[in-house]
């Protein structure tokens, strides 16, 4: 506080007083120009020397900053609550309080905010105290944005407005204000500042707002996840009973061709066996017709193993690929010699070792084969080539079918 004033309504005309805080008194003062609409307010006094209230309500204050209040001489309480004719003991009077407005905006007003508005030493808020009448900037928290306006604050609350309390106590007696107040307001009708308060990450408006459209994005990132793993449930159940009605058919169809060369192998057999013919020439080909269809059927049981193996991880080791080839040139000897071809191996030597499955490199080379001397033209013999070629090992089987 700068002063304290407190001024009475008399017959010779309003008197100020201010407090003498080294002495602790009030003594008599001159009224200055800036209370000129307070003196005038005090002389608007009906004939029960009280505060009218259709008085005009006084210009808000420049400077100094002050605020004000009706005061009454309390007095010792009556028994008879009646009210008493004729004016009161002790005129109406106002307490005027002079604010130091450098020091609430250079200390008490920073100090404030820091304790407030912060969190572990970070101010969370951006504040600004106006002028209520000019809306000039009076204390901003962040100097170097006190030249742009706050578009939309999360708060505005004023400041320093002058308003007597719920209750009024007057000559011993309790007024409610809900019934009205004895003494009408005095003051000013709207606080002189007005204090701006808004986040620093933007309007609490902007934040919500920001957290509403993450929140959705997040929903909607979840039921589309939710969509995508059902999705891939219903691809993997489709599989899955594909799966099953393909791994039927095999079945079926691996019990149907075994079940061929079995009858012709069992017929054969029984033929001979009960000397049906015993003819050289019928019995050699009742043995050449067990032969064939014993291979025909060790070939539909090693197909059936290789497919069997594909659902395991392939045993891979060093294997000398000469060897591998050769071993499948000798496993199709029985196909070479009766279709009569040709072959001509051209391995480009010495070859690398390789990391691969022996038996499914044999097996491929094997089918490759068989198939060049079953299928194909023999009238140009059947090329199984192999040779280096950018740090791999390349095999071929090459015929004229």
């Amino acid at each position: 506080m700068a002063a304290v004033y407190l001024a009475s309504a008399t017959k010779g005309g309003p008197v100020l007083r201010r407090l003498n805080f080294a002495q602790g008194r009030f003594e008599d003062t001159a009224w200055p120009a800036a209370f000129a609409a307070l003196r005038e307010r005090l002389r608007a006094v009906d004939r029960r020397g009280e505060l009218s209230s259709h008085a005009p309500q006084p210009d808000p204050p420049g400077k100094p900053l002050v605020l004000v209040w009706p005061y009454f001489s309390p007095r010792p309480p009556r028994t008879d609550l009646r009210p008493r004719a004729g004016p009161p003991s002790a005129p109406p009077r106002l307490s005027i309080i002079e604010l130091d407005e450098a020091y609430i905006l250079r200390s008490l007003l920073p100090a404030l905010v820091r304790k407030h508005l912060s969190r572990d030493g970070v101010l969370e808020y951006h504040v600004r105290v106006v002028d209520a009448a000019s809306n000039d900037i009076l204390y901003d928290s962040e100097p170097a944005t006190s030249g742009l306006p706050i578009a939309r604050p999360d708060a505005v609350v004023p400041l320093l407005a002058a308003r007597p309390g719920s209750v009024f106590r007057r000559e011993g007696r309790e007024f409610s204000r809900a019934a009205g107040p004895p003494v009408p307001p005095f003051g000013p009708g709207a606080a002189p500042w007005r204090l701006l308060v808004v986040h620093r990450a933007g309007s609490l408006e902007t934040v919500v707002g920001a957290v509403r459209n993450r929140n959705l994005a997040i929903g909607f990132g979840v039921l589309a996840l939710l969509a995508a793993a059902i999705a891939i449930l219903l691809v993997a159940l489709r599989r899955s009973q594909r799966l099953a009605q393909l791994q039927l058919e095999f079945v079926a169809g691996v019990s149907h061709e075994l079940r061929t060369p079995l009858s012709v192998i069992r017929a054969a057999g029984e033929n001979l066996a009960d000397g049906v013919t015993q003819a050289p020439a019928a019995v050699r080909r009742y043995g050449a017709l067990v032969r064939d269809e014993g291979r025909r059927l060790s070939d539909m049981v090693d197909q059936i193993l290789t497919f069997a193996r594909t659902t395991q991880p392939m045993e891979r080791r060093p294997a000398e690929v000469s060897e591998l080839v050769e071993r499948a040139i000798a496993a199709c000897a029985h196909e070479l010699h009766d279709s009569g071809c040709e072959l001509i191996k051209d391995l480009q030597l010495p070859l690398p070792a390789v990391e691969a499955d022996a038996t499914a490199v044999v097996h491929a080379l094997r089918n490759l084969i068989s198939n060049a001397a079953v299928h194909g033209a023999c009238e140009a013999p059947i090329r199984v080539s192999a040779r280096q070629n950018s740090g791999a090992v390349e095999i071929e089987v090459a015929d004229q079918g």
